[in-house]
């Protein structure tokens, strides 16, 4: 009984280190496109006029990383006069412990993501706020 004991804790140690798989660099500049639709409060507009959607790009600066775990911070650019630079939006993410996801939150939302590869992220983001709500779809690529 012990024998079988031990090969069921040895056979469990094994697919556990199996499922993690080393974390590829994410650190550098990432640009990201953005494509989001959203809504305000009932009380702001009525109808259609409630819904907006818009596109644009930032960047993002991932700054350090600690294995699965890592931290940045995003660079608005783009859309218009509606955009700024905001350089201190920070960002803190997690890789899944088989590569295959990413999770970030920023300062008001956050990403789900597939890495598709060390250089390309593909990501539904979600945010919340009390004066309108937005989700959408973005694609990360790498940029240095």
């Amino acid at each position: 009984m012990r024998v079988l004991s031990a090969s069921l804790v040895v056979a469990i140690t094994c697919t556990v280190s199996a499922a993690q798989t080393a974390p590829p660099d994410l650190r550098g500049l990432w640009k990201v496109s953005l494509s989001v639709v959203g809504h305000k409060p009932a009380g702001d507009a009525a109808g259609a006029d409630r819904h907006f959607m818009e596109e644009f790009e930032i960047d993002v600066r991932i700054d350090w990383q600690d294995g699965h775990r890592f931290g940045g911070a995003e660079l608005v650019q783009g859309g218009g006069d509606q955009h700024t630079i905001i350089p201190d939006e920070l960002y803190s993410g997690a890789i899944s412990p088989d590569g295959s996801k990413v999770h970030m939150v920023d300062d008001n939302g956050f990403d789900t993501c597939t890495l598709i590869s060390p250089e390309r992220l593909e990501c539904v983001y979600r945010h919340i706020e009390p004066r309108h709500s937005v989700v959408g779809n973005s694609v990360w690529s790498k940029v240095k």
